[in-house]
């Protein structure tokens, strides 16, 4: 249905990057589908699922916003992300600042190095000290994991692939992974 409504997708695996008709880049992570609505009033984009990593074209008339669901992310300046699949989200700033809101109530206003997640209708958490290269890492083709919950590191490698690695002891899914892996 996503695929429907999409100006733009990747596959299972894939990344694309493109220009906007504003000039904004955006870098659309593995099995993601956005659709851009630009107005003379307002950017607006649809994230339908997936990831993407946004830099913003200035245009001081124009906000540029990424929906997603009933959340929404302004961008104040330039470089950000918004993931989301399943019933997580997360926004990630990396230059500048977004306004983060959710039904029209603002949550929160995030500056660079600063990651917002809301996961399975939570509360939104914000961490203050994202590790921005392991944030980006899916663009050189990398995942890098830092003292991550098996079940998550999991779940992120489950959506570069087409089949699914299953967790079979229940009891290890809070054990901390590090390490660097190549997506392909």
């Amino acid at each position: 249905k996503d695929l429907l409504q999409a100006d733009y997708s990747t596959a299972v695996g894939g990344h694309r990057e493109l220009t906007l008709a504003d000039g904004s880049t955006v870098i659309l992570n593995t099995d993601t589908a956005l659709a851009a609505d630009f107005t003379d009033k307002e950017r607006r984009i649809r994230l339908l699922h997936g990831e993407a990593e946004f830099i913003v074209a200035h245009d001081a008339n124009r906000p540029f916003r990424v929906v997603s669901a009933d959340r929404t992310v302004t961008a104040l300046g330039t470089e950000f992300s918004v993931a989301a699949w399943d019933d997580n989200f997360a926004v990630t700033v990396f230059a500048s600042a977004v306004q983060v809101s959710e039904n029209g109530q603002p949550w929160a206003t995030l500056k660079p190095g600063q990651q917002l997640t809301a996961n399975d209708g939570a509360k939104p958490q914000i961490n203050r000290q994202v590790d921005l290269e392991e944030a980006l890492s899916w663009r050189q083709g990398l995942l890098i994991f830092t003292n991550k919950p098996l079940h998550e590191v999991l779940a992120e490698i489950n959506r570069y692939q087409p089949g699914q690695l299953i967790l079979l002891a229940k009891a290890a899914a809070n054990n901390p992974v590090s390490g660097v892996f190549k997506v392909n």
